[in-house]
């Protein structure tokens, strides 16, 4: 069992190979506590396909829900090619 502490920064890489950022952090369901979503910091170049604005001084953030993480080990990979993979802003 890994620690968040020690996820934090890994890099989050989609079906198809594409990254899509790296691991902020975690949102957890506070009823079942189970990780229900990851946060991630978008890499700039892909944060125009997920409609976010980069940001001046840090990476926009967003929330991808836990059920596409498929693995998680070097890097955390998702079950959705980039093109099809859906984001929620997160502002926490």
């Amino acid at each position: 069992m890994e620690k968040i502490s020690d996820l934090k920064g890994r890099s989050v890489v989609t079906a198809d190979g594409k990254t899509v950022g790296r691991l902020a952090d975690i949102s957890i369901d506070e009823h079942s506590w189970r990780v229900s979503a990851v946060v991630i910091d978008v890499d700039p170049q892909v944060a125009s396909l997920f409609g976010v604005k980069k940001k001046l001084l840090k990476s926009p953030r967003v929330k991808i829900s836990a059920d596409k993480v498929e693995h998680v080990a070097d890097v955390i990979k998702l079950r959705d090619v980039l093109s099809q993979l859906k984001v929620e802003m997160y502002g926490g």
